[in-house]
């Protein structure tokens, strides 16, 4: 993109399963005022002041870039499935077949991917087949990622390569020069049998705690060259409690905060970055889900209990960016007086039904404890409704917490903060990624807008499966399959199953186009393929904006 036409920006705020029945599993897992109040109003926030605008969606502008991870892109064009290689050979290289999520954090020079659930395999001589790759033992185990911090407006292998396709091109090639090649973290001396990447790592977990299956990181920032993230640590099976799939999900109980034991200067390729655990940032005990009247089927009410932040997503926002701003004076006035504010947008334990809940908790501050586990209480804020007048009431208590959409359901969400347009937006998985926006991090937030799915004429049916129209793999991609070390034959493939699309969380890398839209890149993970792609998707401040005028 020249540079006459648009200007790169970079924000001032920071960014399974591995066998085929935790796969579907998942798909189940899915389908402050001054001083503290305790008023837990439900009503909605008060409307926008007058002349803010609001934000629309550019019809038709989420597309994919690039395949982040694998080693082959399988593309079904014109009846037809195509496969190229990938930039960054994630099986080959790390032994990384399948991964999701990619939470983005920008450090300097380079941004940070945060990967869920890893399939890892390992390579092998085949008997009777040859050079290969054997299904590891260790699954669950998540990974890190990284990609130099550049410009990726000129990066459009995906869309070029559709061009040359449609257009009957019999010699189409697929160009990544324009694009960022990611590299997993690896170990430096991997034990035989495993796969090459570095296992995510967090010290100082408790009983029933770890980063296995659909343990995953939710969200993450940067701050003084540290990296921060949210993780969710202990799911209900962890505690014996299992569930029928066919009816309920496996739910997270427990999200903690941990931080970097070294700072960003210090990561190489096979020196990753680890992590220490802060505290327990959101729980909710077990038997407050299984006791009667409630079950694992028949959960209790989110609203009145704890556990709203199990899945966050933060967003660091200096104070001199909003202060002029209308409803920066309905912060607790601790807040105004510091800088900068940590805003953490929460989902519940209920995923998939959850709604959405806010806290906010200044920078400096966002370490303390209470000693006994869980965060300085006096230090964070929750958002608990608006007074009949409309003025946003704030609580020390987590229960507190007032919803922030009626109604709502959704899961594994990213907000982001837009300068240019001074508002939120918010990207979720429901049936495809919706996205919403508001001018105040409480509200009120616009009804949804679907920005992608895998029913997209274009794009969804191109690089998803969709049983009967397509043969799209999980995993095993001619020619690079993937074996059972006990059985000796290819991984099982069931190509009854359908696709699902998830995810959505942009780095705070965006284009300022020259029409003053805005357009933002994302990490969007599919399952069938299980993998991810590097999308675009472009936003407007309101609909009489020619840009986004749908």
């Amino acid at each position: 993109m020249p540079i006459a036409r648009a200007r790169i920006v970079k924000a001032t705020s920071s960014w399974f399963s591995t066998a085929q029945w935790l796969l579907a599993l998942w798909v189940t897992f899915m389908l402050v005022g001054c001083g503290s109040s305790n008023n837990t109003s439900n009503s909605p926030p008060p409307p926008p002041p007058a002349g803010t605008g609001s934000v629309v969606w550019k019809k038709g502008s989420t597309t994919p870039i690039m395949q982040v991870t694998g080693d082959i892109f399988q593309f079904f064009v014109n009846g037809n499935l195509n496969f190229y290689p990938t930039a960054s050979k994630t099986v080959t290289d790390s032994g990384a077949a399948g991964m999701d999520l990619g939470i983005p954090v920008s450090f300097p020079g380079k941004v940070i991917l945060l990967w869920g659930d890893t399939t890892p395999v390992y390579a092998a001589n085949i008997p009777g087949v040859g050079p290969g790759f054997y299904l590891a033992d260790d699954k669950g185990n998540d990974s890190i990622g990284v990609v130099p911090d550049m410009d990726l407006g000129p990066c459009n292998a995906i869309p070029t390569l559709y061009q040359q396709l449609t257009a009957g091109s019999s010699g189409a090639m697929i160009d990544y020069s324009q694009c960022p090649m990611m590299t997993i973290f690896n170990q430096a001396s991997p034990p035989p049998q495993t796969a090459l990447y570095e296992p995510t790592t967090i010290s100082g977990l408790g009983p029933n705690e770890g980063t296995g299956l659909l343990e995953v990181p939710t969200g993450a920032f940067s701050y003084n060259n540290n990296l921060y993230m949210f993780y969710t640590v202990t799911i209900l099976s962890d505690l014996g409690l299992q569930y029928d799939p066919n009816q309920g999900p496996n739910f997270s109980i427990t999200s903690i905060l941990a931080k970097s034991t070294t700072t960003s200067d210090q990561w190489t390729n096979l020196n990753a970055p680890s992590f220490a655990k802060l505290y327990d940032a959101s729980a909710i005990p077990a038997s407050t889900i299984t006791t009667p009247p409630y079950s694992l089927n028949n959960p209790p009410p989110e609203t009145s209990n704890p556990g709203k932040f199990m899945f966050v997503s933060p967003r660091l926002l200096q104070v001199s960016a909003i202060s002029n701003l209308s409803w920066f004076s309905g912060l607790p006035a601790s807040l105004q007086a510091t800088s900068p504010i940590v805003f953490l947008f929460g989902t519940s334990w209920h995923v998939g039904d959850s709604n959405m809940y806010l806290a906010a908790v200044s920078a400096q501050d966002i370490e303390d404890t209470n000693g006994a586990g869980g965060p300085d209480s006096t230090k964070w804020w929750y958002y608990a409704g608006s007074d009949p007048s409309g003025n946003p009431q704030w609580s020390h208590n987590e229960v507190d917490a007032s919803p922030l959409f009626a109604p709502w359901a959704g899961g594994q969400h990213d907000v982001m903060w837009i300068p240019e347009l001074d508002h939120f937006v918010v990207h979720y998985q429901n049936h495809g990624i919706q996205s919403r926006s508001a001018f105040a991090p409480w509200g009120p937030w616009t009804s949804e807008t679907q920005i992608f799915s895998k029913d997209d004429a274009t794009w969804g049916s191109s690089i998803s499966h969709h049983p009967g129209q397509d043969s799209i793999t999980e995993f095993a991609v001619p020619p690079l399959v993937i074996y059972n070390k006990a059985t000796g034959k290819p991984i099982d493939e069931d190509p009854t199953k359908n696709a699902f699309i998830y995810g959505g969380y942009c780095l705070d890398r965006y284009t300022v186009n020259a029409d003053q839209s805005i357009t933002f890149y994302c990490t969007v993970s599919t399952l069938v393929p299980y993998g991810t792609f590097l999308m675009k998707t472009t936003y407007c401040l309101d609909s009489t904006s020619s840009a986004c005028s749908n």
